[in-house]
């Protein structure tokens, strides 16, 4: 099952909302904002460029973990139809022109 498919269930993020909802729950969340690498960088003048993006990669992984986990507790719908743009000038109403 991916995200998509469990956020478009509404009893599977109803029970998602509810441990997100618990003490402990928010502490652990708590815990992992608190022992986030962005918390820890370093400072030091001349490090490689290569360890800065590993750095980096470790900090945008650390926070789409964190921000997925959350994101279960959000009803989702899945779009079976795709969207054509039509670039049509969209009037004050917020009604397409033409």
């Amino acid at each position: 099952m991916t995200l998509q498919e469990f956020r478009s269930r509404p009893d599977l993020v109803e029970y998602a909302s509810t441990i997100f909802s618990q003490k402990k729950f928010k502490l652990l969340v708590e815990a992992l904002n608190d022992s986030h690498p962005k918390n820890f960088r370093s400072t030091r003048v001349g490090l490689p460029e290569s360890d800065h993006a590993l750095l980096l990669g470790r900090i945008f992984g650390y926070d789409e973990c964190i921000n997925t986990l959350l994101s279960a507790a959000t009803v989702t719908p899945i779009i079976d139809q795709i969207l054509t743009p039509t670039f049509a000038p969209i009037a004050e109403d917020g009604a397409e022109s033409e």
